[in-house]
């Protein structure tokens, strides 16, 4: 199957596409924007296996390649893409260009009740993020503050 044709099913068919093919095949090459809409639809299908790879397209050159795959990360939102995303982060140079897909792990990390990770990612996003993502990570902790009675 050709390259475009794949990115076609693979929009299409929400990632279905993606499930059949595994992380092994996924076509993380071509253009930036081809590499971009490759790496999306990892996201869409919330395809675990494909973590190692998302993480090594999150320290890409291309601004729009890196920010895909940390939103990728993001959406897959297991633990081994929370322990990815943190580890890239600290090894980005632009690390807010990764912040979109380190906030929406940390909400996945919290609706599965870990609250380490959690808290790790929002800690890391609040210090190096943007405005915007320091300001939304200060809520995300917020929730892990003690209420009062």
């Amino acid at each position: 199957m050709t390259r475009q044709a794949w990115l076609l099913l693979a929009g299409l068919a929400g990632g279905a596409v993606w499930a059949g093919y595994g992380a092994a095949a996924a076509p993380f090459d071509g253009t930036p924007q081809e590499r971009a809409a490759a790496i999306q639809a990892a996201g869409y299908a919330g395809d675990a296996a494909a973590v190692e790879a998302l993480a090594k397209a999150a320290l890409d050159t291309d601004p729009a390649v890196a920010r895909a795959a940390a939103e990728a990360l993001g959406a897959v939102g297991t633990e081994q893409a929370a322990d990815a995303l943190l580890r890239v982060w600290q090894q980005s140079a632009s690390p807010a260009v990764l912040g979109n897909g380190v906030l929406r792990c940390a909400e996945m990390r919290c609706a599965a009740n870990d609250a380490a990770r959690a808290q790790a990612l929002y800690r890391a996003c609040r210090e190096r993020g943007t405005d915007a993502q320091q300001t939304a990570a200060a809520l995300g902790l917020a929730r892990f503050e003690p209420q009062p009675d």
